[in-house]
């Protein structure tokens, strides 16, 4: 439950900000070139994109 309150408090900051966050659980293990394959994969996105999952 505390998750789920967290990631709506982070969903909701994103959507007011305008700004493009990575959500992800305590435990996950990000690759070493994970920032550059994401920007590549968020600059291919139409323009109306809202979410994209990861793994």
């Amino acid at each position: 439950m505390g998750n789920a309150h967290s990631h709506i408090g982070l969903w909701t900051k994103a959507a007011d900000e305008d700004v493009c966050v990575t959500i992800a659980e305590d435990d996950a293990i990000f690759s070493r070139d994970f920032h550059a394959g994401a920007r590549t994969i968020l600059e291919a996105l139409p323009s109306d994109w809202d979410v994209v999952l990861w793994g």
